[in-house]
């Protein structure tokens, strides 16, 4: 009877290390993903709170850029076209 027991106890501590550990790398994964579009301040507010995200007004600057370079897509391809549009937002958005 205690062999039964103590398997019970491993497995049901083996799910939740599993359990913690895979909400750990998706809190992680959410982390850089928000990083990319929201200031460090609210992306942390989002991972540490997901339901802290309510809508609310604010004053912000839109950056809206045309670039008018098709051949040069063809002839870079994807790799240097995304270091290409890097520097030109970089430089957009230096601040002097």
């Amino acid at each position: 009877m205690v062999n039964p027991l103590i398997v019970l106890a491993v497995i049901g501590i083996a799910a939740l290390i599993y359990d913690f550990v895979s909400e750990r790398l998706e809190r992680m994964k959410l982390r850089h993903t928000m990083g990319l579009y929201f200031s460090p301040a609210r992306a942390g507010c989002g991972v540490v709170d997901p339901g802290s995200m309510q809508p609310r007004r604010a004053d912000v600057v839109l950056l809206l850029t045309d670039l008018r370079i098709h051949a040069a897509r063809e002839t870079l391809g994807p790799k240097k076209m995304f270091e290409l549009l890097n520097k030109s937002f970089e430089a957009q958005t230096a601040q002097s």
